[in-house]
């Protein structure tokens, strides 16, 4: 687990990186919007520099402190290397200067040129600056609790780099609310990259923790032996520190860098993330509960192991379940604030209800498997098999088939109430009939495979038997299955209309025609809708925020692609103005003035 959190605190840095270079890319370096390429090459001279000059100033204090406290702690030079000191000096030297002077210069242009606080390079300066920190800090931490002897090498570098990280987190904080029109997409993906790795990590090491705590409980109780884990005390001390560290990074980018921002962008992904995670660690824990408490009343577990399943199972359910709940209000709430947020708790209602029918697929095709088999072994008396044989199997697939179809059969009802039987939001439903179909294609045709395989390989054997039989079992049970649920979607899927309230084909380009003139005034930004209206229409589209004060009535048309589509196509005004008005837009022609 140690290993794991090591490795979580560098992804969201990788991610970072890549953010980091498209956005400055894509936004021509600088977000200056009347600004030189002579301006933007300079910015990040400085930057580069500056940072440069502060990595060796940081290396070169962590070489010297490391050499000094060695010093120090043995009383001798035995473990102080003078490569090391050298080393740290010389950085020192060089580094200090170089970071002290490129800092204290881009700190006077920044109070001389107010405009320069949203530049994207220092954007990016600060967001790599923080995850490399953030990083360095959480491995050393996650190291210094793992080893048994304490190793004050690691205490110095942990250290120097959590100075650093709170040294510039000050500085970025103050500059102004974390985030702006140009530059979000950096912050917002430190601020939910780092939020997601801390909720897993505290989530997780507090489910080993509690399930640690139960299983010393039971081992006593039960053999009156030496509890089920020899290092308890360590293992208890990292799990703590472990939560600690996950509790400190999820509340400090979450719960406090998040207030900061202005416009969340990716917090419906990181939303629906959390949703999908906590759902399924919710059903495979229900699962497994089942499972257990099923095998009990048949009585195919005779062991005390049974006890540690179901303390686990119900740990796991009850965290997930915990979590599910905490982030329920944060996700209502989000689906006022973009168009993207709005459609999110279908898309995962989607999500779900087809993740749920696998489960349900995969439980029934068990039940059937046990069926033939018991079947089988009635018909030949050749076939052997262990007194009780049934009970685990059909554990499992009732189990399954429990959890999976209520998930399915819960969803596929709201999906039926929200969508008007799936015509309203004709997208969604589309990609989740595809997916089911083709789904079930392909694995009808590869259980279709396996049983003309077997079949063939028996007669051109001359063995046509009872393993024969026995081999053909399970792609039968899990063929039937798929193939019953494939038809009954096909046939619903065949009842969708094409459009979504017009008459046309939504994906059916219109004759080309002079090009129009967009312009969107919005309540609130629609970056996704935007850009997704702008490469169906061929042309751009401007978008202005509509100030609370501007009060239009007119016929409204629904905030999707192809009602929107449409409309613009139908209209013979060439320059149009869209107007959101709550949950829908209101279209107006519009005379440019010069």
């Amino acid at each position: 687990m140690n290993d794991a959190i090591n490795v979580l605190f560098f992804f969201p840095l990788v991610i970072l990186i890549n953010v980091c270079i498209y956005k400055l890319i894509s936004s021509g370096i600088g977000t200056h919007r009347y600004g030189s390429l002579a301006t933007n090459a300079r910015q990040l001279y400085l930057y580069i520099i500056c940072g440069v000059g502060l990595s060796l100033l940081v290396n070169g204090i962590e070489q010297s402190l490391i050499n000094v406290t060695n010093l120090v702690i043995s009383n001798s030079l035995v473990q102080t290397s003078s490569d090391r000191a050298a080393l740290g000096i010389s950085l020192v030297i060089i580094g200090a200067p170089l970071w002290f002077f490129y800092w204290t210069k881009i700190n006077k242009d920044m109070m001389a040129n107010s405009s320069e606080l949203p530049s994207g390079i220092r954007n990016a300066y600060f967001l790599l600056i923080l995850s490399v920190s953030f990083a360095i800090s959480i491995s050393c931490f996650s190291e210094i609790v793992q080893q048994s002897k304490f190793n004050w090498n690691q205490v110095t570098t942990f250290s120097i780099w959590s100075l650093v990280w709170i040294f510039h987190t000050k500085h970025f904080v103050k500059d102004r609310p974390l985030d702006n029109l140009s530059n979000h997409s950096l912050r917002n993906t430190y601020v939910y990259s780092f939020s997601l790795v801390g909720l897993f990590v505290l989530a997780s090491n507090l489910g080993s923790l509690v399930y640690l705590a139960i299983s010393k409980l039971v081992e006593v109780e039960v053999t009156s032996q030496e509890i089920l884990f020899s290092s308890t005390t360590l293992t208890t001390l990292n799990l703590t520190i472990s939560i600690f560290i996950g509790f400190v990074t999820w509340v400090t980018h979450w719960r406090i860098l998040r207030t900061k921002l202005t416009k969340r962008e990716y917090e419906s992904i990181y939303l629906y993330v959390i949703f999908i995670v906590t759902t399924t660690a919710t059903m495979v824990s229900a699962t497994i509960l089942s499972m257990t408490m099923l095998e009990r009343a048949l009585h195919s577990d005779t062991t005390s192991d049974w006890i540690l399943t179901l303390s686990s199972s119900m740990v796991t359910l009850l965290i997930a379940i915990s979590v599910l709940i905490f982030h329920m209000k944060d996700f209502q709430n989000t689906t006022l604030i973009t168009e993207f947020s709005k459609t999110s708790n279908k898309v995962l209602t989607f999500s779900l209800a087809f993740l749920g029918l696998g489960i349900f697929i995969s439980g029934f095709s068990v039940l059937i498997h046990s069926m033939l088999i018991s079947i089988v072994q009635v018909a030949w008396a050749e076939l052997i098999q262990p007194e009780g044989f049934w009970k685990e199997p059909l554990s499992l697939g009732v189990s399954l088939t429990i959890v999976g179809g209520s998930v399915w059969f819960f969803c596929w009802n709201k999906l039926g109430s929200i969508s008007n039987d799936f015509k309203e939001d004709i997208r969604y439903s589309r990609l989740y009939f595809l997916a089911v179909i083709g789904t079930s294609i392909v694995f009808t045709a590869g259980t279709m495979a396996a049983v003309m395989f077997t079949l063939l390989k028996g007669l051109l054997g001359s063995n046509l038997g009872l393993q024969t039989i026995e081999s053909l079992i399970t792609p039968f049970s899990i063929g039937i299955m798929v193939f019953s649920a494939g038809i009954y979607h096909l046939k619903i899927f065949r009842k969708l209309p094409h459009g979504s309230g017009h008459n046309s084909e939504p994906y059916l380009s219109k004759p080309e025609s002079t090009q129009k003139t967009i312009v969107i005034i919005s309540q609130t930004s629609n970056e996704s809708l935007i850009k997704a209206l702008q490469i169906r229409l061929g042309n751009s589209v401007n978008e202005i925020l509509w100030t609370e004060d501007s009060n239009i009535s007119e016929n409204r048309i629904q905030p999707n692609l192809n009602d929107l589509y449409n409309s613009i196509m139908d209209s013979n005004d060439q320059r149009l103005l869209l107007i959101q008005d709550d949950d829908n837009y209101k279209i107006y022609p519009y005379e440019k003035n010069y």
